[in-house]
This record gives structure tokens, C-alpha cells and sequence, in this order.
């Protein structure tokens, strides 16, 4: 049987008095910082392209953590999974170098460059200071979280929703987060019933991820109920059966002729066909960031010309404003703006998200609050193929990084890591983890 998430064992710092009450405050100072960059993440200011203002607290945060590891290198050991957390950095660090070589390569325009390199650099600091956050309190996942839920219902009041969309871009998010957020209290099968009825209401109102990431997740709860010997087995007729379900419920209760959901698949199949064309045309060194310097945003307006077209849509004309689209895939963006180096960050993120899935379904147990973490990372997966790599995407990956490095950390002490002897070393708090 594995160890309950709680059993994330405490860091202590050798031969120092007060430990107990250093740890009480910094938890407390994380879980605030998280409540706030929750609440922030759903507004944006314009800098160098659309930054969500949490990103102030995570730099704030990311140049503390800095501070602390150039005054101790061992501080580094307060993060959950350092060694993995090591090895995320590196790849986005090579991602980094694949975009300033196909940047310089395709001289791409000044804005353009800039608006790149931030949006890796940013990306980098969210990673930094979720890791701290979390690693100083893993219960600052959940406060993020709340955060969030309440940040993105204020946005949509002070603003309105996205695309004038009250549901979808509005209160669905919130609403999925609040209902995992407090059914856990109420017992699993109270959220079994929130997430196939979150599904299904999700489904029915054109949010077809959503719905069926609900769907997915009550799945694999289920799974993660059974005997233990049989969860890997029982794990992909666990996803199989959310599929289907998902599409039976969606061809019985979905808007089959909507405008919108139709447009939405011309949409995503031109921007995925434009950008796998750019990284056929050049796999090796990529078009450079936002595609400045290429044809890529060309091919995309002119395949969705067409794909309307064909669909019996209108309204679509054959060119558009390149500044106001961002390519729906944030594995394929990277290998194509940066080439084989470029995409290197999201292939060690995707398989390490396939890695947290598994885990918490298949592997883990006591974990109260396991249907918002596998939430979290189904949706990241869904993002990781999906979604643009753009303003507040990198919190969500972020968030998602901050869940994997969790899991890793419990996984690895459960099974007596070979780190052992390091242990001794580290920065220690009072007994904390995964919220139980």
C-alpha cells in the first residue's frame, strides 16, 4: 500500500532552534501568496503581450528563492523533487537556446523576439515559484486553486466573459473548482456525483473538454478505488469508457449543429495542420517566435478558409490580423517557432504529465483531494495538444508542473528513495503534504 499523501515527510534544518514556528510562518506566507496569485491569475496587463498579473507575485516569489539559493545552495532542497525539478529547468533552458537560434536564423522582428524569449523566461519563473510555493506548503495548491475559482468569477463580472461566452469563458471553470473544492468533505461518492454531473451539464453547454475531462476523471477515481494489483489494468478501460461516454452524451445532449462548435473544429484542425506543416518544412531549426518571419499564419487563415467553406460556414475571409491569433498547440507552437530544441521542455512535461495520471489514478491512496489534482493534470494534458502557449496558459502549466513534482516527491519517499542520505542535508519543515 502506497503512503497517504500526508506522510510527505518533514524538513528540518539541523541544530536550529524555532523550526516549528519558521515553518508555521513561511506555510502561512505561501498559502497567502497562492490565495493572492490565484485571485490574479485571470487579469491581465499588456506589457510585452498579455501578462497575468499573478505573475508579479511568482516573480517576487522566484527572486526570493533565488536570494535563498545563492546565501545556501542547499535551499534548493525545500522544493519538492529537486532533482526533477533540476531537470525541468535544463530542458526548458535548451527550449530556450532553440528559440534564440531560430530567432536569429529567420531574423525575426524585434517585438516578436521579445514577446518569445518572455514568454519562456516568465514560464521559467512561474515553474520556480510554484515549486517553492508548494514545496513550502503543499496546501498552497489547494488555496491556488480557490484563488483561482474566485479570481476568474470577479473577472468575468468586472469584464464579461470571453467571446461574450457566460459559460464556457465564465462560470464553468469556477464551477468545476468550487464543486471539487468542497464535495471531498462530503465523501467519494458526493464526487463521483459532482464530476459526471459537471460533465454532463459541461457537455450539454458546447464545453466539450471540460465535460469530458469531468467525465475522465470520475473514471479514474473509480480505478484508483480498486485493489491495487488491478489498477493498471483496469486504468485504460477506465479512459476508454470516459470516451465514450463522453461522445454518447454529447451526440445525445450537445448542440450537434452548433455554429460555434463547428467553426471551433475548423478552427483547431488549420491550426494544428498549419503548424505541423511548419515543422515538416523545417524540423531542426524553427520559424522563429510568433512565426514573424514565415508563412505559418498564412497557411492557417487560408486552411481555415477553406475547412469553413467546406463546412458550409461563412463569414470567414481568407486572411486575418496575425497579432490577435496564437496557435492551439502548445507542443506543436514550440517545435515549430523553435525547432527540435524548442520542443524539448514539452516532451519531458507531456510524458511526465502521463507519468502524474498514472500515478494518481493507478498508484496513490488517501489522497482527499485526488479528483482536483487529476483534474489539474488532465486538463494540462488536454492544454498540451489544445491550448495556446500564451498569458495565462503558463500558470496553468505551472500549477501542473507544481502537482508532478508533488507526486514525484511522495512516490520517491515511499519507496525509500536512494536519496536517503541527502535527507540529513535538507532544509525541513514540519510534517506536511498532500492534503489528506
Amino acid at each position: 500500500m502506497a503512503t497517504p499523501p500526508a506522510a510527505l515527510a518533514s524538513r528540518t534544518l539541523p541544530n536550529r532552534s524555532g523550526s516549528g514556528q519558521l515553518a508555521d510562518q513561511m506555510a502561512l506566507a505561501a498559502g497567502c501568496l497562492s490565495l493572492a496569485a490565484g485571485l490574479l491569475q485571470s487579469f491581465s496587463v499588456s506589457l510585452i503581450g498579455k501578462m497575468p498579473l499573478a505573475e508579479l507575485i511568482f516573480l517576487l516569489v522566484g527572486c526570493v528563492a533565488l536570494v535563498a539559493f545563492c546565501m545556501d545552495p542547499r535551499a534548493i532542497n525545500l522544493l519538492p523533487a529537486p532533482r526533477l525539478f533540476l531537470f525541468l529547468l535544463v530542458c526548458q533552458a535548451v527550449s530556450f537556446g532553440g528559440y534564440i537560434l531560430a530567432d536569429l536564423y529567420r531574423m525575426s522582428d524585434t517585438r516578436d523576439l521579445l514577446r518569445g524569449w518572455a514568454r519562456l523566461v516568465f514560464l521559467g519563473v512561474d515553474i520556480v515559484a510554484v515549486a517553492a510555493l508548494f514545496g513550502t506548503s503543499p496546501r498552497s495548491f489547494l488555496l491556488y486553486q480557490l484563488g483561482y475559482a474566485i479570481g476568474y468569477v470577479a473577472c468575468t463580472v468586472v469584464l464579461g466573459p470571453h467571446l461574450n461566452e457566460l459559460w464556457k469563458f465564465g462560470y464553468a471553470v469556477p464551477a468545476v473548482l468550487g464543486a471539487l473544492l468542497v464535495t471531498p468533505f462530503l465523501g467519494f461518492w458526493t464526487v463521483e456525483m459532482a464530476l459526471v454531473g459537471m460533465g454532463i451539464l459541461n457537455l450539454s453547454l458546447d464545453y466539450r473538454s471540460m465535460g469530458g475531462a469531468c467525465l475522465l476523471v470520475a473514471c479514474l477515481l473509480v480505478v484508483a478505488r480498486l485493489p491495487q494489483r488491478i489498477r493498471p489494468w483496469a486504468l485504460p478501460a477506465g479512459a476508454v469508457a470516459a470516451a465514450l461516454a463522453a461522445l454518447a452524451l454529447y451526440s445525445y445532449s450537445g448542440p450537434k449543429a452548433s455554429k460555434r462548435a463547428t467553426q471551433s473544429n475548423v478552427e483547431r484542425t488549420a491550426m494544428i495542420s498549419a503548424a505541423w506543416l511548419a515543422i515538416v518544412d523545417s524540423p531542426v531549426i524553427g520559424q522563429g517566435s510568433w512565426f514573424s518571419r514565415s508563412k505559418v499564419l498564412d497557411t492557417f487563415f487560408l486552411l481555415r478558409y477553406q475547412g469553413t467553406q467546406l463546412s458550409g460556414g461563412k463569414g470567414v475571409e481568407r486572411t486575418g490580423d496575425t497579432d490577435a491569433v496564437a496557435i492551439h498547440s502548445q507542443i506543436l507552437v514550440s517545435f515549430a517557432e523553435g525547432g527540435i530544441f524548442g520542443g524539448c521542455f514539452f516532451v519531458a512535461y507531456g510524458g511526465l504529465l502521463v507519468w502524474a495520471i498514472w500515478y494518481g489514478a493507478a498508484v496513490q491512496r488517501g489522497n482527499r483531494f485526488a479528483g482536483l489534482y487529476l483534474l489539474v493534470l488532465t486538463c494540462a494534458f488536454w492544454d498540451l495538444w489544445m491550448s495556446p502557449f500564451s498569458g495565462q496558459a503558463r500558470g496553468s502549466i505551472a500549477a501542473a508542473v507544481g502537482v508532478i513534482l508533488l507526486f514525484w516527491e511522495e512516490h520517491s519517499r515511499t519507496r525509500g528513495s536512494a536519496e536517503a542520505p541527502a535527507q540529513a542535508r535538507r532544509l525541513t519543515f514540519t510534517k506536511r503534504g498532500l492534503p489528506a
